[in-house]
């Protein structure tokens, strides 16, 4: 599908921290301190105003906002190595047995260390819910005392204090720390995450188009390409999969957030903040399973067939994606994770005290769980012989059970490609962008859907389609 400006991707460089981990930082505050100021600091009021009129909504106070040098800010957003305990240490190599186990590693790798990277690399700014407080990166070479007014900033950090005062907004109409911390798995508070960057994002896109004038676009656009290129530099080490996993609450929130807004307006945004968050990723997807509240179905979490439990939870339909992805072309991949309807896993140690999984997965209906297991079984079926990996498809109208363990860092095994990334990413995107420009809901994911699950992302990259991709494209009009 080719794409105009508004559906670019959604820059890096607004990104703040990585998997499980909410962008909005908890950074205490003196207690000495005032709560808030009495008035918003001159050098963003115009990009408060700016919010405001977006979301038809109203600050109650001030935020602070603070400027702070390279090295002040990479020490509030990174983690320090010395600073974990021996339980910290044993969650990280876990974490990296389980990502192997699932095939979304391949040798060692430091998941500690690459977060770390993540988090240094490419941010801007980062707004703290305990302190009420936006933090924003000094342009190399300035002092506080350079920045007077707005003018003095880079127009990449104008259109980052809007995101970051978007969620300053949320968190005063609607408690971030609150919604979530009451959050009851894994998908849920991945799917809240993507409600909470989705929707900033969404006000952010917003001012691009319509906050800035064309020379102004045009300039953030080549500050963007510049920070894309330094980004993929300065994180060239870590796992594809970590980078995606931190990058798609922005990439599929938005689309989410448009989607509610067509349906209801603001009111509808707010009761998606205070009333109904969405309940698991599928309801970020297709956002159509958000408004006709297609909860999770029922499913039962497995028991360890050997030791005792390390932990539980849930892998998540885009996780399971990129496990598909491993082994079957991408958009056959993506469609057979559009019929997800919940899973749960556990992790424990096998007789050689390997880490292993244990999982099930069911699907919205039985196609859609055949489906699910025609991708566990080709997944299961390109594992090394080390991970033992075995499917039980079961008879078509129960749960499936899959099992699979830790290979170890010698084993040489598949990863989800740079393709397998794009073909969500790029979906997510023209996803928002359709239903952006107007188009019904339930009409747009026809659209799309039909070509993502159909046509590899690199193929829609182009200035124009093939006839074969014109053709697809207008019988699916016709049809959507």
């Amino acid at each position: 599908m080719r794409r105009n400006n508004r559906d670019f991707v959604v820059v890096v460089v607004i990104l703040a921290l990585v998997v499980g981990v909410a962008l909005v930082l908890k950074v205490w505050r003196p207690f000495d301190q005032a709560d808030h100021p009495e008035t918003w600091d001159p050098r963003v009021s115009d990009f408060v105003a700016f919010v405001e009129d977006a979301t038809e909504r109203q600050y109650e106070h001030p935020v602070f906002v603070t400027f702070q040098t390279d090295e002040e800010f990479e020490k509030e957003v990174r983690s320090d190595e010395s600073d974990l305990d021996d339980d910290d240490k044993k969650a990280f190599a876990d974490a990296e047995s389980l990502g192997r186990a699932l095939g979304l590693f391949s040798g060692a790798t430091d998941v500690f260390e690459q977060q770390n990277d993540l988090r240094g690399s490419g941010i801007l700014a980062y707004y703290s819910y305990a302190a009420r407080e936006i933090v924003i990166r000094l342009p190399e070479g300035k002092t506080e005392e350079d920045i007077v007014t707005a003018d003095d900033l880079p127009i990449d950090i104008w259109v980052t204090v809007v995101h970051e005062l978007t969620h300053a907004l949320q968190d005063q109409l609607y408690d971030l720390g609150e919604l979530q911390s009451s959050t009851e798995n894994d998908g849920e508070s991945s799917a809240v995450l993507a409600l909470i960057e989705g929707h900033a994002s969404w006000v952010e896109r917003q001012y691009v188009f319509d906050g800035l004038d064309d020379e102004q676009r045009q300039t953030y656009f080549d500050l963007n390409t510049s920070a894309v290129d330094d980004f993929e530099e300065e994180t060239s080490e870590v796992s594809s999969v970590l980078s995606a996993a931190q990058g798609l609450p922005y990439a599929t929130g938005p689309a989410l957030v448009a989607a509610i807004d067509s349906d209801g307006g603001s009111d509808a945004i707010d009761t998606a903040f205070t009333e109904r968050p969405p309940s698991a990723e599928d309801q970020v997807l297709l956002p159509t399973a958000y408004l006709d509240v297609d909860e999770p179905e029922d499913i039962d979490t497995p028991e360890p067939p050997t030791g005792e439990t390390i932990d539980d939870g849930q892998i998540g339909a885009p996780t399971m994606y990129f496990m598909f992805a491993t082994a079957l072309p991408a958009p056959e991949a993506l469609g057979l994770t559009d019929g997800w309807g919940n899973d749960a896993y556990v992790t424990y140690r096998n007789e050689d005290d390997d880490l292993c999984v244990a999982g099930t997965a069911i699907g919205d209906d039985d196609d859609a769980t055949a489906d699910l297991g025609r991708g566990l079984q080709a997944w299961a079926d390109s594992r090394p012989s080390e991970s033992q990996a075995e499917v039980d498809l079961g008879d078509g109208s129960e749960a499936i059970t899959y099992s699979v363990c830790d290979p170890g860092p010698d084993a040489d095994q598949d990863v989800p490609s740079d393709e397998a990334i794009a073909q969500i990413f790029g979906r997510a995107q023209d996803l928002y962008g359709v239903i952006d420009s107007g188009q019904s809901v339930e009409s747009a994911e026809c659209l799309v859907n039909g070509i993502y699950t159909q046509v590899p992302a690199a193929d829609l990259a182009g200035e124009t389609l093939s006839d074969e991709l014109q053709q697809l494209l207008t019988e699916l009009q016709t049809r959507c």
